[in-house]
């Protein structure tokens, strides 16, 4: 019997293709980042778009050619691929097709990237790096918008104006040009979530956890900043809900959750107070005190008149992404003829892409707490995943009670995008067994 000496050259290739794999797990750390950060400032910018679809194809071969792990099909992924079924179909009834293409366009790059994140994030340490290039974006993101606000407020009270409330549509908030302010403050809220899951991974590193602090409260100072009563709302929803959520779930980082949210909200207030946004943010808060709010709430009760109307005539597939205001003109009277969009995302969903696509996102809506609520339940040992699941359904509700009041969602890229990594961070969230990930990780309460 004789022995075959080993392939050298076939170990060679193998330890070839090992190492080129890992150098393509490391690099879906800046590749999602880079994709996020830049559809936030740049929108649908066709750089951003080409350059993510050759990486997508690059991917793709490493994926076919390599040992593809088995995906299981989940309620999210399912009805992702409905809703961008049901956009074809709302594309195609159309009532102005050129409108409606970015939309349509929108939808296929989503569901692309989602896909590429669902089957290409799959270690802990890249989570752990997306998240902390986002956060450090948010960090940057918030500390020029607190600089344009500061010199614009200042000129606003310099020529008299008592309430800066009024002029909050013209404040820039660093938002790219061409959008509008109630579109853009939505990046803010969504990114809120990422400074605290960082600091419940490395709560055990205390100088380095608390340095999580400063980006949450600058985003939470921008927030204060934007004077819209919709975003109040959504970040007291945040808070409440992901409070809510670990308390039911009875998930062991409910303390440290409390600390950091406290200690955020402490130094928020402390800022509040030694500055003049006390009383422009107390004036938000409440609502209806203003003439500019009542409008405000005026002029959206009009335009969901206008959007009823507009969906008797077209009620299964919708008029297509974009065409509103080409239906609403003349049709709502007074301030509805100069709107873009309707001010509820539910509404707008009925009127772009009627019933059906309307129940096609409820279903994905549904689907992401459904399958969100099961992982919670089937992780075990990792708390840190755990958190992650849980602060991201958080994130969503509060983007729901935002969208309730002027949609953007649908409209703001950045949003879109980022809504889209974390439909497949929970899509993904693998159950593991007890004693795993988070006692190497230190994050287990």
């Amino acid at each position: 019997m004789t022995s075959h000496p080993p392939n050298n050259e076939a170990l060679h290739a193998s330890s070839v293709r090992q190492s080129v794999g890992r150098i393509l797990d490391v690099c879906v750390i800046p590749v999602v980042a880079l994709v996020i950060m830049g559809r936030s400032r740049y929108g649908a910018a066709p750089a951003v778009e080409i350059s993510f679809l050759a990486i997508t194809l690059i991917y793709a071969a490493k994926f076919l050619l390599g040992s593809p792990p088995a995906v299981r099909p989940n309620w999210i992924d399912w009805s992702l691929l409905l809703v961008t079924l049901t956009d074809a179909v709302s594309f195609f009834y159309s009532t102005y097709a050129a409108n409606s293409l970015h939309g349509f366009k929108e939808t296929l790059f989503l569901f692309l990237f989602y896909s590429f994140v669902r089957l290409h994030l799959r270690h802990e340490y890249q989570r752990v790096g997306i998240f902390l290039l986002i956060a450090l974006f948010g960090l940057l993101l918030s500390a020029a918008a607190i600089f344009y606000f500061h010199g614009e407020y200042k000129s606003v009270t310099s020529l008299g104006f008592e309430d800066p409330t009024d002029f909050k549509r013209f404040f820039n908030y660093f938002r790219p040009f061409g959008t509008a302010a109630g579109e853009w403050i939505t990046i803010y809220l969504i990114l809120l979530p990422f400074p605290v899951l960082l600091f419940i991974r490395f709560v055990n590193k205390a100088a380095v956890a608390w340095l999580f602090l400063i980006p949450a409260v600058t985003i939470l100072l921008t927030i204060s900043a934007t004077f819209s009563r919709g975003v109040y709302a959504a970040a007291a929803a945040f808070f409440l809900t992901a409070g809510l959520l670990f308390w039911v779930y009875g998930l062991t980082q409910f303390g440290r959750l409390l600390r950091f949210n406290l200690c955020a909200l402490l130094a928020l207030s402390a800022v509040l107070c030694l500055t003049p946004l006390m009383r422009p943010a107390l004036t938000t808060a409440s609502m209806f005190k203003t003439t500019s709010q009542v409008r405000s709430f005026e002029a959206r009760v009009s335009l969901s008149t206008a959007a009823r109307g507009i969906v008797k005539g077209h009620p299964l597939f919708g008029v297509g992404a974009y065409n509103f205001p080409m239906h609403s003109v003349g049709g709502g009277g007074g301030d509805s003829a100069y709107a873009g969009r309707v001010y509820n995302l539910f509404l707008q969903l009925l009127v772009e892409k009627g019933v059906v696509g309307l129940l096609a996102y409820c279903l994905l809506f549904f689907g992401f707490f459904k399958v969100s609520h099961d992982k919670v339940r089937l992780i075990q040992g990792d708390a840190f995943q755990q958190a992650v699941v849980v602060l991201f359904m958080a994130t969503f509700v509060a983007l729901i009670v935002r969208d309730l009041s002027y949609s953007s969602i649908l409209d703001n890229e950045g949003v879109s995008t980022l809504l889209f990594f974390i439909f497949a961070n929970n899509a993904l969230a693998e159950a593991r067994p007890a004693g795993g990930a988070s006692a190497a990780s230190g994050v287990r309460g």
